[in-house]
């Protein structure tokens, strides 16, 4: 199976190539005053408010880093009312796959019930690297955070990227080079 590959702090953390709907580059977002800290604002994506959780807040409390490898993966689930909601996670150094066999990631025998979407573990010769789900993030997660009404509960459509190169998720925002987009 197909990972994308992040960094919180010096860990490293994947999510299913399945699970993701969009990877984009950082953009600056719309903070809304008054919401937890995890809650990094508000994306423009093709028109549409995609709410984003910067894990780094959310795993460590301190927030992403504003680099060249800090992205946005978007990931879309179904809520508890059958509504489609498209989420933004930001993470760092989210630059490369990973691959690895089914049933490569294990039960790491420990849990904390404060982060109950750190899953299963692997190991490959660089150390260790840990499973995130993002349907348990946002269960974890207040649900108060979302008005699922507001947001989009459609399939957001997907980066044009006719040329090769990449466009960006802002209509505002200049291109940025050479980043890895990828689409479902």
């Amino acid at each position: 199976m197909l990972y994308s590959q992040f960094f919180i702090a010096d860990t490293r953390y994947v999510i299913s190539i399945d699970q993701i709907t969009a990877i984009v580059p950082y953009v600056t977002l719309k903070v809304i005053p008054g919401l937890p800290d995890y809650a990094a604002g508000l994306l423009h994506y093709h028109g549409k408010s995609v709410p984003v959780i910067d894990l780094c807040q959310l795993f460590i409390g301190r927030p992403c880093g504003k680099k060249l490898s800090t992205r946005i993966i978007l990931v879309t689930l179904l809520t508890q009312k059958d509504k489609r909601l498209t989420l933004g996670l930001l993470v760092e150094r989210a630059t490369e796959t990973f691959s690895a066999e089914e049933g490569a990631f294990v039960d790491p025998g420990m849990h904390n019930p404060e982060l109950p979407f750190i899953g299963p573990v692997t190991n490959d010769l660089t150390g260790i690297i840990t499973m995130i789900t993002p349907r348990n993030i946002f269960d974890k997660i207040d649900d108060a955070l979302f008005t699922i009404e507001t947001f989009t509960t459609e399939e957001l459509p997907a980066l044009d990227t006719e040329d090769g190169g990449t466009k960006t998720v802002d209509d505002d925002t200049p291109d940025t080079g050479n980043i890895t987009v990828m689409d479902k």
